[in-house]
């Protein structure tokens, strides 16, 4: 896990939470995961 935190006057902010290895660009094996996983995703919501 990666976590970006941020310093601004005294306040800690998260920047970022990554959960995955590599930044989520590592490759599944078997490689039909990677659809599997993918499809979880409902990126109409994402703004």
């Amino acid at each position: 896990m990666h976590i970006d935190l941020y310093n601004t006057n005294g306040k800690i902010f998260v920047g970022e939470l990554t959960f995955t290895h590599c930044g989520g660009t590592d490759t599944f094996t078997p490689q039909d995961w990677d659809r599997r996983l993918g499809d979880l995703w409902e990126v109409n919501n994402i703004k």
